[in-house]
């Protein structure tokens, strides 16, 4: 079972908001979790475009998952379930458009600078730093 909200808000030509929530209760059969998927995963973004400016944030939480894990030359059996915790995440952009060819961009991930881990043993890259040009040579 599960429910999903979701809301968007363009609240003008420049600048919209949208924000959406989805909650799950995961039942299994054969499993004793339903591995790596978390209860809730909530998500707030806006963003902003003019005629030459662009920005954007994007503010995310994705509850606590269950993993399971055997270790190298073990049974499954003597398995061991850990968890992953839950946690919130900061992703911006921005950029500038000089013309229909030309456009320079930044994009931040991780801008909280958090460690956490998405599965066992995968833990994300702090911050995290893009910046460059783009260039259309045919329109």
């Amino acid at each position: 079972m599960g429910l999903f909200g979701e809301i968007t808000i363009d609240a003008s030509e420049e600048f919209d908001f949208s924000a959406s929530i989805n909650y799950s209760n995961f039942t299994t059969e054969t499993q004793l979790e339903a591995w790596n998927l978390p209860a809730i995963k909530a998500t707030i973004s806006a963003d902003y475009q003019n005629k030459n400016w662009f920005a954007g944030a994007k503010l995310f939480y994705n509850g606590s998952t269950k993993d399971y894990v055997i270790a190298y030359n073990d049974l499954p059996e003597n398995g061991v379930i850990i968890e992953n915790k839950s946690y919130m995440d900061l992703n911006l952009n921005g950029g500038y458009i000089f013309s229909d060819r030309l456009t320079a961009f930044a994009k931040i991930n991780n801008a909280l600078g958090e460690k956490y881990h998405t599965f066992v043993n995968y833990q994300v890259q702090t911050l995290q730093i893009l910046a460059g040009i783009t260039y259309k040579f045919d329109l």
